[in-house]
């Protein structure tokens, strides 16, 4: 089972994430492989649920952000401008924004 369905992404969901971060992290600019374990990291937004997804992000990146670490300009134009509530079909499941 692919990792993005627990997101309620389908493939082609997902691929069109990707493309939309252009493969890297959303904050940090990383690439997957230059992350410590070699790829990015689906991130949602906890307080809509598990298809509010919000971006990609490295490993670092998702967990800073958790617990509100990294710098408010770092995450300002991130938080606001979620991949969930931007127009366009996502998958059938994607919430209302």
């Amino acid at each position: 089972m692919c990792s993005h369905r627990r997101y309620r992404l389908d493939c082609a969901a997902y691929d069109a994430l990707v493309e939309y971060a252009g493969a890297r992290c959303q904050i940090c600019r990383r690439s997957g492989p230059e992350t410590g374990h070699g790829y990015l990291v689906v991130d949602h937004d906890p307080m809509v649920g598990w298809g509010a997804v919000r971006g990609l992000l490295c490993n670092r990146c998702n967990l800073q952000i958790s617990y509100d670490r990294l710098p408010a300009d770092q995450t300002r134009a991130y938080l606001a401008d979620p991949w969930y509530a931007r127009p366009g079909p996502k998958t059938k499941e994607t919430p209302d924004a």
